[in-house]
């Protein structure tokens, strides 16, 4: 059985250690706490030891890194998705809410997580931890790899005593973005897969069927209509050319969007898609939505309103809206006029001209920002529902259509010769 060396404070405030046998880290949390003692760190002997307490000022760095424990192994390739960031958040408020230490909580949670990168981030936090370094500091370590909004939500939640109402506003809030996101690329996905079985039936039947329905003329010597010779000319093109045209395609396809990024990284990326029609606005409201509703987290803890913005445009995934807002941000730490900061507004959304009115009244300017998260969320909606409505019956009659016209151009020949027969 696992024996676990534990630092814990008695109902009087007296500071005791030790050590006892349990089977996991949960099972040793309980002995202590059934003894009347609040856990202020767990660890068991094959874990990494934790730093002593110095003995004296004059301790060399040398001395001091030799207590320290070593780095995890493979943490700098702790890379977390959002899915697993709501889950660090979910956990996070488990612990406050059971009133447990936030180290060897996390060390507990820690043991029953699925994915390995999120075990692997937080045991790099809880090393960092254990080694008494600040939260703040902590979370901002390379071999931690949270995102930048992520660690700011922690810090002002540890600050302001509501780390765990701040954690569940984040689950919320990743819940509701992680859905309409998926919702905005599934309504384009079913019309994109249309379009390429429609135009991968239309290239077999040029390659394959055409050529023999064309022998089949030529033995007959038929005079052919001109929507017939068209479909045999496109035939030898796609028989030619195909495989030329079909790379060319693809080349712009994906060569556009690399280009976007080598030339103009992420944030020239997004400001296209942006600008592209019905497209655009579908994620733009989104990355809107998350963007207000995460501002309006930190404004209610009384975060200053430039750092508030930084913070919420890089959890907004947009590096177009992060780029803006941290130019926005810069306008208010300069004390620039309304006009200035309006003007700027404007030219992201006309909405949030209404919003910062109230920047200056924290219970309006938040009330003001939860309007405009579900403002923005229904506009996201409304694109969805109309690529359901307009996008996908256009493209499956134009697929249709082309079919269509495929088969009539193949036998029309044969329907002039019965009908002369007749």
């Amino acid at each position: 059985m696992p024996i676990y060396q534990y630092t814990a404070r008695g109902a009087n405030g007296e500071k005791s250690n030790g050590s006892l046998e349990a089977h996991t880290t949960i099972d040793a949390m309980n002995q202590l706490r059934r003894r009347g003692l609040r856990v202020e760190r767990l660890s068991d002997e094959d874990s990494l030891p934790a730093a002593p307490e110095p003995v004296a000022e004059s301790i060399s760095p040398d001395e001091q890194s030799a207590f320290s424990p070593p780095e995890p192994s493979n943490a700098a390739d702790v890379r977390l998705g959002i899915e697993e960031l709501a889950e660090i958040a979910g956990r996070i408020a488990s612990i406050t809410k059971s009133q447990l230490p936030l180290l060897p909580g996390l060390r507990a949670l820690t043991e029953g997580l699925p994915s390995r990168s999120l075990r692997r981030g937080l045991r790099a936090l809880c090393v960092r931890l254990e080694r008494g370094e600040p939260l703040e500091t902590a979370l901002q370590g390379g071999d931690v790899a949270l995102p930048r909004y992520l660690s700011g939500l922690i810090e002002v939640g540890v600050q302001s005593g509501r780390l765990g109402e701040v954690m569940e506003w984040f689950l919320n809030h990743v819940r509701r973005q992680t859905e309409l996101r998926r919702r905005c690329r599934a309504s384009l996905l079913y019309p994109v897969l249309l379009l390429i079985a429609g135009a991968s039936a239309l290239y077999f039947g040029l390659v394959f069927i055409v050529p023999a329905i064309r022998q089949v003329y030529g033995d007959m010597a038929m005079q052919l209509p001109d929507l017939t010779v068209g479909l045999l000319a496109a035939s030898d093109v796609a028989r030619h050319y195909g495989l030329g045209l079909f790379a060319a395609f693809v080349s712009i396809a994906a060569g556009v969007p690399i280009l976007l990024l080598i030339f103009g990284g992420r944030t020239l990326f997004d400001r296209s898609i942006a600008a592209t029609p019905f497209i655009g606005t579908m994620f733009r409201c989104t990355a809107l939505a998350g963007f207000c509703e995460l501002l309006s987290i930190f404004v209610s803890t009384r975060l200053p309103l430039p750092q508030a913005m930084r913070l919420a445009g890089d959890g907004s995934g947009d590096a177009d809206l992060r780029e803006q807002f941290d130019l926005i941000a810069h306008c208010l730490e300069l004390g620039q006029d309304e006009v200035d900061l309006f003007a700027r507004l404007a030219q992201i959304s006309p909405h949030l001209i209404h919003v910062f009115h109230w920047k200056d009244r924290e219970a309006n300017f938040t009330e003001a920002l939860h309007a405009a998260v579900r403002i923005y969320e229904n506009q996201a909606r409304l694109q969805v529902t109309l690529a359901g409505m307009l996008l996908e019956p256009t493209v499956i009659v134009g697929v249709l259509g082309f079919l269509a016209t495929f088969m009539v151009a193949l036998f029309l020949p044969l329907l002039k010769l019965l009908n002369s027969l007749a």
